[in-house]
């Protein structure tokens, strides 16, 4: 977006793999371990510069908070909702 000409604009795309409210802690660290091993083997490697994140849930869960509240402020500004 610099490049654009819009220095100050930040944003990023991400993918996330969510399941049900209520699920076992057990079964989410089970398969938070796998994808964690997933994105880190040399076969899943980004080639188009992209960044790897491994995240915990309650980390994860941190961040799409603070999103929802940076965008959501975005949105209201423009008299639209997030839902």
């Amino acid at each position: 977006m610099a490049d654009a000409g819009f220095p100050a604009v930040e944003a990023a795309s991400w993918s996330a793999l969510a399941g049900p409210a209520g699920a076992p802690a057990d079964i989410i660290r089970q398969i938070t371990g796998k994808l964690i091993g997933l994105i880190k083997a040399p076969e899943f490697r980004n080639e188009d510069g992209g960044e790897e994140v491994d995240r915990s849930p309650e980390k994860f869960q941190k961040y799409i908070a603070f999103e929802v509240k940076k965008w959501g402020k975005v949105a209201h500004s423009i008299g639209r909702t997030i839902d």
